[in-house]
């Protein structure tokens, strides 16, 4: 039960972070609000204009102090995603720097581009790589598109290869639902 409770750091903290910054906006905009109106009341002086500035203000500090948390949470999701995916290569047995089919460039492959049709087909057009396969392996374990997204866009850094690279751009480029989809596909392909 309290395994459950430390599941996903990374999401729990970006939506916390979310959580504040919509408590801190909305509380903002209704303490300018508050003030605007006791301010009219006793003073008799039309105060409207202060309003929207407050609210404006309230916003950014709403803002502000969201993003670092929320920066922090991605920061985590993405490390862990490398974490799992250097862990697979590791089991693997192989540096994917040392093996010769990451230094075979795009031209020697014949293979010049990928197209969104090839996605769509779940066509492979090129020998994938060990660290291909270990990639949609890892994010084919993740429930959300959001970290499956994560995992790849991450994953783009350690690609050698420039079709693979290629390849994991034009997926990341589909719709949640079809990255789910499409990705649990690839790596039922690769078993």
């Amino acid at each position: 039960m309290l395994e459950k409770l430390f599941n996903n750091p990374g999401e729990k903290i970006k939506k916390i972070a979310l959580t504040i910054f919509w408590i801190e906006f909305i509380g903002g905009s209704i303490t300018a609000l508050i003030f605007t109106l006791i301010g009219i009341l006793e003073s008799g002086i039309v105060l409207v204009l202060l309003l929207p500035i407050t609210i404006i203000i309230s916003l950014g500090i709403a803002w502000l102090s969201s993003i670092l948390l929320y920066g922090f949470g991605e920061l985590i999701s993405n490390s862990v995603c490398l974490y799992e995916i250097n862990n697979k290569i590791k089991q693997t047995g192989k540096n994917p720097s040392n093996t010769t089919e990451s230094m075979i460039s795009a031209e020697e492959k014949n293979m010049s581009f990928v197209t969104a049709s090839d996605i769509k087909e779940r066509n492979i057009p090129f020998a994938p790589s060990k660290v291909f396969k270990n990639v949609m392996g890892t994010a084919s374990s993740y429930r959300s598109p959001q970290q499956i997204k994560g995992c790849l866009e991450s994953a783009l850094e350690i690609l050698k290869d420039p079709v693979e690279k290629k390849y994991v751009s034009i997926v990341l480029s589909l719709s949640d639902e079809e990255i789910k989809e499409f990705v649990n596909d690839l790596n039922r392909k690769f078993q």
